[in-house]
């Protein structure tokens, strides 16, 4: 299994499809920014170490990395992300962000400390797509952004399941129905680690990530 680096790209305070910013290979993504990438196909039988024992044998967990070709595991490495971390937004347009930590995140936090402070709505929006259509191509796409709003830090918030639309050339949404089709119900109050997701800006400034917000939570 290989992931074309061709595919990383970031999103930053826009409101239009045309202004996703192509990374590559490239260190060019802050810790506050998130990023999209295509997935690898195939499978993978290959399973999960997660240590030694008293021997100095590896042992694992059971889990296979991708065993059905849509369930991969993805391995991040390097010096973890800690303390205050800084995510720029823009009045009235997106930005992408996600979970910088090297652990789960309480996300209704974020969220309700940073509306408060008059920064963002409030909302995260997450995309989901139709995972038949097997295209890069932009108009082939089915798919749409799910949404999230907390009503307080520590109880699961409402989750409006995404609903499939399609897409013209330029982004744009396409006028024709795609037909019937929507994004699952998930719990979002938990972030997990890598977890991406859009937020709107209400004022130009700087929303902020803390340690406060993450929490210990089992896979």
């Amino acid at each position: 299994l290989s992931i074309a680096s061709r595919w990383v790209f970031k999103f930053l305070s826009s409101s239009a499809y045309s202004n996703w910013v192509s990374v590559g290979s490239a260190s060019t993504i802050a810790a506050g920014e998130g990023f999209t990438m295509k997935g690898s196909s195939g499978n993978d039988n290959t399973t999960v170490l997660d240590g030694r024992n008293a021997s100095g044998i590896p042992t694992g967990t059971g889990i296979q990395n991708n065993p059905t070709g849509f369930k991969q595991r993805y391995d991040f490495r390097g010096k973890p992300n800690d303390g205050n971390i800084d995510i720029t937004v823009g009045a009235g347009k997106l930005t992408l962000t996600g979970n910088p930590y090297p652990s789960a995140i309480n996300l209704n936090m974020f969220l309700l400390d940073n509306a408060a402070a008059n920064i963002i709505s409030g909302v995260a929006y997450f995309w989901e797509q139709d995972e038949t259509i097997n295209s890069h191509v932009l108009v082939a796409y089915r798919g749409g952004y799910g949404t999230y709003v907390p009503s307080d830090p520590f109880t699961e918030g409402v989750y409006a399941a995404a609903t499939w639309t399609s897409y013209n050339g330029d982004g744009s949404v396409n006028v024709i129905p795609p037909g019937p089709g929507a994004g699952g119900t998930y719990f979002r109050m938990i972030s997990p680690i890598g977890q991406g997701f859009m937020v709107d800006g209400v004022s130009s400034g700087t929303a902020l990530m803390k340690n406060d917000y993450r929490v210990f939570k089992k896979e």
